[in-house]
């Protein structure tokens, strides 16, 4: 069923009683708006579509054409196959469930010009009832991944000025797991409308390339698609969207519903409403059991949210956990970055291979995750708290996903990462056994989280955070470079600034841009205008560049006060110690224990970082030192400290401490992207574990601590999973003993 003007002309009147005819507080009105009338044909595996979309020019530069992200025009190239059927094979996913496809699913049959809805008079507004001429117009697909739809227009649009068209569009539902789809009684759309590509100015250039000559003025900036990852691009819009589906289909979507009745030929109509979202997601099945509960207003909530999780019955578990996890995550990050503007955040379950997926007020699940043992626990409470940081970096707050992946992934994977060490702990483990079985193989969070990023630099891929998606070649590297590394950029600033005032920056940020963009440029000029200081070089090293640092620990001097019956014993005992711990830049150190560290910095980014010491009167670093490569010689009165920097970026550390230091490390919490962070001890630590059953689980990156060798040993048993003809493993009982490092 297609809109004509008496339909819309209700809606209009339907909205204006609704809302008083304005948007939430706080969406500007120019922002892209969507008048949306799909029909879901469950078993046609089609979605008809007649899509209004109204945009209003935000810059000074005329447009004299409009471009649509129309990513679900897609269609994998045959160069392309190879890699993704790999890539599929890395996320455990066969290859044929995904791909197979040689048609687009999204067809543009007809792009028309609305010539009334022209106007300067309001965005987006224009007169029901008042005649209006609808023009057929050209359109074309253009880029890399012919997924940019270019519509020509009549005229120029100026800044302030709106142009209305309307795209019949044809989408054609896969019988695929992935993004759009059908599979297993589910269906999916995500990513899927075209939404108008960014239009504004060019990025700011990269460090080093300033005096290159940039464009000037406004430009379309379109990104091509990339099926293995995110990379979106566009403004928040605004959706009114009409649905029609059968009556037996439960709904997850972007949005809340508004109304829900049955129509004439008994099917399910359904009207959506969101506002500064960055995409439309939908997806239903009558399979799916809903599970709700409303967040009541608390501090950093100010209104309350209803939470959606619809999932398969057979999933009930991590259904009913995926509400409270979601209660937590919306509180937190409410408190930490500011309120969660919508009413209604949904979680659904679906298919489409990869662990979790970010829509607008909406996150899809993967059924696996859901199909999880309960033991992994620790891991969904994770990913979901991740998926939920997108609905502040992506969705409120919008991001170039293309071209810096790290703005939004990034800083999800830092903050959830950062909410679970405030909620589990950071030596937690991700499952969670149950009584008896606590020897089993386990992850650590910190594992979790390093053991990509360390795999990359062993194969020597390591490369600079904010790049082009393509650009990193496979999505193992762009999660390790985006996700991993970029995570302890985010913790780095964090280190530097102070937990407080950090905090009080990402409130800041997220308020001023919300429903906007937030570029890595942006980035770099609120931190500057905040602290009061440049990063520039900062972000040139640690964004722009490959570079590491390397902290190590290379000699350590220990002189604890003499006990002597004879004073003049004492005193050639202390001459003979202060001979091998170097001057005494301190004096007196009576009572109390002379401790001389050499540091040395190998790599090639000298970050500023921490010096700790432990002491069997404290739990954990007690005492710790900062240490600023950039001060040069500096002393510190508690504990007393000479602080002195040498040549070979070495430095010399003495303090002097109440008793004995058990172990000294620099860079102690491992908040640094150090090469090698097995050297950052002065005793090199090592894991030693027994295995009751010995098998390959223990051989792992993820079953192993990142940062020192593992010894493990246990009995073991190893034989044939399945016959090979050509040869056949002897069955093997004996002991097993490796040491591995990642």
């Amino acid at each position: 069923m297609m809109l004509d003007r008496r339909d819309w002309f209700r809606i209009a009147v339907f909205l204006t009683l609704l809302g008083g005819g304005t948007a939430r507080a706080g969406v500007p009105a120019w922002l892209p708006r969507y008048d949306v009338n799909m029909d879901v044909d469950i078993v046609g595996h089609k979605v008809p579509v007649q899509m209004r979309a109204t945009w209003t020019n935000p810059h000074a530069t005329p447009a004299d054409k409009l471009i649509f992200n129309a990513h679900a025009h897609y269609v994998v190239p045959d160069a392309d196959i190879g890699l993704m059927a790999k890539t599929l094979e890395i996320l455990r996913v066969n290859p044929g469930e995904e791909l197979g496809e040689t048609e687009p699913a999204c067809e543009v049959h007809k792009v028309s010009i609305v010539e009334a809805a022209v106007s300067a008079l309001a965005p987006g507004a224009y007169a029901p009832g008042s005649p209006e001429r609808i023009v057929d117009v050209p359109f074309r697909y253009e880029g890399d991944t012919n997924t940019a739809l270019v519509v020509p227009l009549p005229r120029p649009i100026k800044q302030g000025e709106s142009v209305t068209i309307v795209l019949d569009i044809s989408m054609k539902l896969p019988q695929k797991q992935g993004r759009w789809g059908q599979w297993r009684g589910v269906t999916f759309l995500s990513n899927w409308l075209p939404v108008f590509a960014f239009y504004g100015d060019a990025p700011d250039p990269r460090p080093g390339d300033e005096d290159k000559p940039r464009v000037e003025g406004g430009l379309w900036q379109p990104t091509p698609f990339v099926p293995w990852h995110q990379p979106f691009f566009n403004e928040a819009g605004i959706y009114q969207v009409h649905v029609t589906v059968p009556a037996d289909q439960r709904v997850a979507c972007t949005g809340t519903i508004i109304a829900d009745r049955v129509g004439k030929d008994g099917r399910r109509e359904l009207d959506l409403h969101a506002e500064g979202v960055r995409d439309f997601a939908f997806l239903c099945s009558a399979e799916y059991k809903e599970y709700t509960k409303i967040l009541e207003p608390c501090p950093g909530t100010p209104h309350p949210i209803r939470i959606h999780v619809l999932a398969l019955p057979q999933h009930q578990h991590y259904a009913e956990e995926t509400l409270r996890i979601a209660t937590d995550a919306l509180t937190a990050y409410g408190k930490w970055f500011g309120p969660y503007p919508y009413d209604d955040f949904t979680v659904a379950e679906s298919f489409f291979g990869w662990n979790g997926n970010q829509c607008g007020q909406l996150v899809m699940i993967d059924e696996r995750v859901f199909g999880l043992p309960q033991v992994a626990g620790g891991f969904v409470d994770y990913l979901i708290s991740h998926e939920i940081c997108h609905q502040w970096w992506y969705n409120v707050v919008g991001v170039n996903g293309y071209g810096e992946t790290f703005m939004d992934e990034g800083l999800a994977t830092y903050f959830s990462k950062r909410l679970m060490n405030e909620t589990v702990g950071p030596d937690s483990n991700m499952m969670k056994y149950p009584e008896g079985l606590e020897w089993l193989p386990n992850v650590r969070r910190k594992d979790y989280h390093a053991y990509g990023m360390y795999g990359t630099f062993g194969r020597g891929d390591n490369a600079p955070i904010i790049q082009n998606m393509e650009k990193f070649g496979n999505v193992v590297d762009l999660f390790s470079m985006c996700y991993d590394k970029g995570s302890r950029v985010m913790g780095m600033v964090e280190e530097r600034m102070g937990s407080a005032a950090f905090l009080d920056f990402m409130r800041v940020v997220y308020g001023r841009y919300q429903y906007r963009i937030f570029r890595v440029a942006d980035f770099r000029r609120e931190l500057e205008a905040y602290t009061g200081h440049s990063w520039y070089e900062f972000f040139r090293d640690w964004l722009y560049g490959p570079g590491l640092t390397d902290w190590a620990v290379e000699e350590v001097s220990v002189q604890p006060p003499p006990l002597c019956a004879k004073p003049e014993l004492c005193g050639w005992l202390n001459r003979h110690r202060a001979r091998k711990a170097g001057p005494n830049r301190l004096g007196n150190a009576s009572g109390l224990t002379r401790v001389v560290v050499t540091l040395r910095q190998k790599g090639q980014i000298n970050e500023q970082t921490t010096l700790g010491f432990s002491m069997n009167c404290c739990e954990g670093y007690s005492v710790r030192i900062p240490i600023e490569p950039q001060a040069r010689s500096y002393k510190i009165d508690d504990p007393p400290t000479s602080v002195e920097v040498m040549a070979d970026n070495s430095i010399r550390v003495e303090v002097l401490l109440p008793e004995e230091p058990t172990q000294i490390a620099v860079d102690p919490d491992q908040v640094l992207i150090d090469r090698n962070p097995a050297n950052n001890y002065w005793k090199p630590p090592v894991r030693f574990r027994f295995a009751p059953v010995y098998t390959f689980l223990e051989e792992t990156d993820l079953t192993n601590n990142y940062d020192r060798w593992n010894f493990i040993f246990g009995p073991w048993i190893y034989g044939s999973i399945y016959d090979d003809p050509w040869y056949t493993r002897s069955t093997m009982i004996g002991l097993r003993a490796a040491a591995y490092r990642t």
